[in-house]
């Protein structure tokens, strides 16, 4: 069950969440590629088990 709790500053509760999950250094172009080469492939294999879920397979 989610609880509710109400913050005076969200955006400053999401600011520092991110920075924590993320840390607070600056992506350079070599980290934007590896992050989005990893979010294409984390789908593409999601797409896969759907799809043969359903039944339907590419060829």
């Amino acid at each position: 069950m989610l609880v509710a709790v109400s913050v005076d500053e969200p955006a400053r509760v999401i600011a520092a969440a991110v920075t924590s999950l993320l840390g607070p250094e600056t992506p350079g172009p070599d980290d934007v590629q590896a992050t989005a080469d990893a979010a294409v492939a984390a789908m593409t294999a999601k797409r896969q088990k759907l799809l043969n879920s359903i039944g339907k397979r590419e060829g």
